[in-house]
């Protein structure tokens, strides 16, 4: 039986978030092959801006040990789910949505599981044990997309994600400090409502003790994926189209399965940051061969931009759901108490801040990601003569490297935009490269 949705699951679950600024996976192979010149497998290497863990990720999948961080709580939710964790997650069906349900939702994802092994992402599925506890994942992945608000006690049903953050919600007009006025338009309103659905189900089997870590990190991971694909928004939470939707918006939110492959078995030796100031986490980040240092490079506040997704990754732990959302403010609807103000963002700390970063860390290599974009010492270059781009050689060429080890990789790549009026467009990245002075 299938609960008001036919089965839709693509052949690769993307495991990590795409519609983000500077997202690396386009750039993975580069990155790592650089990584791999100065570090082996088994050593341990610092990805400190890690965003959406996808070079962190990437670097596991290549046998490393990872230190991974992040001011994004959303960017945790990921590493618990696929840096830390090294197995598919028990679940006790039974336990969480008694047998009624059980035979059809374990029948469908038996299907499901089926026309996935073997496909990209998920040759894991060949292990019984895993395939088996994949299988229960599956259902409660099945039930959560298709569940309906019969199956919530109605003191649990909470309706935040459809009331403020879709144009009919009650209360989602705004005021801008502009004096502009209308209603935030995240979401389609069948979306916010399956959104709000399965917030409002994992919340409660959370206070109930019924998720492990890992089986909440998966299960959060995978909506917030499912949550970026189908925004209305050209990437950024920091606003959202006034008067239409983004096409991908109208498209019915489906929780794919994730695709395990190469994240599973021993997973010591990780650590992760939660929500840490990167000038403060690198302070216990213990000796590593490579630090990999993809900062932002302009005003973008990331926990502005991104607080939608730290939202979702918060929301089963709030301690009162309604003091937490009479509190939003901005046109886009956040809480300020989230909001961190990162000095790397700021024009006039950003370069004292890099050094104190690489100062700081027991790293042998550093390796930083640079392109001279819309950054805060210019507008989009097409060349290598930009002056962000000096600033960066007079830092490599300084006393924090051995004198010789520098080197910069130039790599073509297609600009990602996150506002309206500007096309993508091929620029060039740089890597930077060099040995730290002893």
């Amino acid at each position: 039986m299938t609960r008001g949705r036919t089965v839709s699951i693509s052949s690769c679950a993307v495991v990590l978030l795409s519609r983000y600024i500077g997202n690396k996976t386009d750039l993975l192979g580069s990155i790592t092959d650089v990584i791999g010149r100065h570090a082996a497998p088994g050593d341990l290497v610092c990805d400190i801006f890690s965003g959406t863990l996808a070079v962190s990720i990437a670097l596991k999948r290549q046998g490393y040990r990872v230190a991974s961080n992040d001011v994004n709580l959303f960017s945790a939710v990921y590493g618990r789910a696929y840096l830390t964790n090294g197995a598919v997650p028990d679940v006790d069906l039974t336990q969480l949505l008694g047998k009624r349900l059980q035979p059809d939702l374990t029948r469908e994802a038996t299907q499901i599981v089926e026309s996935l092994r073997g496909t990209e992402g998920y040759c894991f599925l060949s292990n019984p044990e895993r395939r088996l506890a994949f299988g229960g994942l599956v259902a409660l992945l099945r039930y959560l997309e298709t569940m309906t608000a019969d199956d919530l006690p109605l003191s649990e049903r909470q309706t935040f994600m459809f009331d403020i953050y879709c144009a009919d919600g009650g209360r989602s007009s705004f005021v801008s400090s502009r004096g502009s006025t209308g209603r935030r338009n995240f979401f389609a309103a069948p979306n916010a409502k399956r959104i709000d659905l399965i917030l409002s189900q994992l919340r409660r089997w959370y206070q109930s003790n019924l998720l492990s870590e890992s089986l909440l990190a998966v299960l959060l991971a995978t909506l917030l994926t499912a949550v970026a694909k189908v925004s209305n928004t050209q990437g950024t939470y920091h606003d959202f189209p006034r008067h239409e939707q983004d096409p991908r918006a109208l498209l019915p939110l489906v929780l794919v399965p994730p695709a395990f492959d190469g994240l599973l078995g021993a997973s010591d030796g990780h650590l992760l940051g939660v929500e840490r100031d990167s000038l403060d986490f690198i302070n216990e980040v213990p000796h590593h061969r490579v630090i990999y240092i993809d900062p932002p490079y302009n005003f973008r506040q990331y926990t502005a931009y991104y607080f939608m997704l730290n939202v979702l990754a918060r929301y089963v732990e709030i301690e009162d759901l309604d003091e937490y959302f009479a509190a939003i403010r901005y046109v886009r609807g956040q809480n300020p108490a989230d909001d961190f103000t990162s000095t790397f963002s700021s024009r006039r700390l950003f370069l004292q801040s890099l050094n104190d970063l690489i100062t700081r860390a027991k790293a042998d290599w550093v390796v930083l990601s640079y392109f001279n974009g819309r950054n805060h010492f210019g507008e989009f270059k097409t060349d290598a003569g930009g002056p962000g781009y000096a600033k960066m050689e007079s830092l490599f060429d300084s006393g924090l490297f051995r004198s010789g080890s520098q080197e910069v990789v130039p790599i073509l790549r297609t600009n990602y935009q996150s506002y309206g009026g500007y096309r993508a467009k091929p620029i060039e990245e740089h890597i930077f490269i060099a040995e730290k002075a002893q």
